[in-house]
């Protein structure tokens, strides 16, 4: 009769949860900021990314102070990718709760779709960030983790950001931020989700102004919880058109990541074409950005070289012919880089497509 009045209170079976004070404390003593982040590492952070040194010098204070960055720029310059290699920047193993205790209700924490656990000799190779938890026997209620760093874009929703109630099961289920608590939670696409900009930054302002955020049970209790979370924010929108100079003051640190210059778009052009197996001289990548310009008045993108070569390989192996910079091949690859510009209404023809 006690298993069953108990299991109608709450059907969550695992590890024991940690009482709220406890998971507050542990945060606090794992949050970012406790990394040491230099600039030799934040630069290995990208071999094999062409990012200048500039951008690293201001990339660097921001990780380390733990703060909300915001990334802007055109569209296919690498701030998806500059943001997501900052994954390697982090060496510490972190101690992630099972579940929490609130007010006599569990929540989970731990979810192994967002979380990369490590087992026990990784962990000990690792950076000890807090002794008292190597023990022979470590907390079972804690699962040992690399730092969380998170991903999402433009299915993000307000929800996601809220406690979930399993009303099946009787539990709740963190909201996406407090799970990537002391790692990081990239915003992809910011301005391009479901719900408007405007309300998900409101959501957002009392969290990186006092670095913590309130949460609410369904009986109607708040309780208040750490937020130790670096969110990035990544748009090419114009931030202006997304954010009020409110919200702008509360990010203090803020990315512009433009078009590659032209020696750069040459290298980046050559690396990809080396991984694709295809010869190519700096002249050869220097007539193919004149060809984007002079043709299509196209400017400059990262993302144009790897576009370009992975549609030569495909139309090569359709061919059955060895890939290489032919005109053709050149010429193909680039019409695909735009769409047909025709008058409304005027039908298709191959004179204007």
């Amino acid at each position: 009769a006690r298993a069953r009045e108990a299991m109608g209170r709450s059907s969550y079976t695992g590890p024991a949860p940690v009482p709220l004070d406890v998971y507050a404390h542990w945060i606090e003593r794992q949050k970012v900021t406790n990394e040491i982040i230099d600039w030799d590492g934040m630069r290995r952070a990208f071999n094999g990314l062409e990012v200048a040194d500039a951008l690293v010098d201001k990339l660097g204070p921001a990780i380390t102070m733990g703060r909300a960055l915001l990334m802007y720029g055109p569209p296919g310059n690498g701030k998806t990718s500059v943001a997501q290699r900052l994954d390697r920047v982090f060496r510490h193993v972190i101690h992630i709760p099972h579940a929490v205790l609130v007010e006599g209700q569990v929540m989970t924490v731990f979810d192994p779709d967002v979380h990369q656990p490590v087992d026990k000799d990784a962990a000990a190779a690792r950076p000890r960030l807090v002794s008292s938890l190597y023990r022979d026997e470590a907390d079972g209620r804690f699962v040992p983790c690399r730092r969380p760093f998170i991903v999402t874009g433009g299915e993000l929703t307000l929800e996601m950001l809220d406690l979930k109630h399993e009303a099946g099961g009787n539990f709740y289920t963190a909201p996406l931020h407090m799970k990537a608590a002391g790692g990081v939670l990239l915003i992809d696409d910011f301005g391009r989700q479901m719900v408007s900009p405007t309300a998900l930054l409101n959501r957002w302002i009392v969290p990186l102004e006092n670095r913590v955020d309130y949460l609410k049970l369904a009986t109607g209790k708040s309780f208040r919880v750490p937020f130790q979370t670096v969110v990035i924010f990544s748009t090419n929108l114009a931030p202006a058109d997304l954010m009020d100079p409110a919200f702008l003051r509360r990010i203090p640190y803020k990315l512009e990541i433009g078009a590659p210059a032209p020696p750069v778009w040459r290298r980046i052009f050559q690396a990809v074409a080396a991984d694709c197996g295809i010869a190519a001289s700096e002249d050869q990548a220097a007539a193919i950005e004149r060809l984007l310009a002079e043709r299509h008045g196209l400017e400059l993108a990262a993302y144009q070289p790897r576009f370009i070569l992975d549609q030569i390989v495909a139309a090569s192996r359709f061919r059955g012919v060895a890939p290489a910079l032919a005109d053709d091949l050149v010429a193909l690859a680039v019409d695909n880089l735009v769409v047909a510009r025709r008058s409304p209404g005027e039908a298709p023809t191959l004179a204007n497509v």
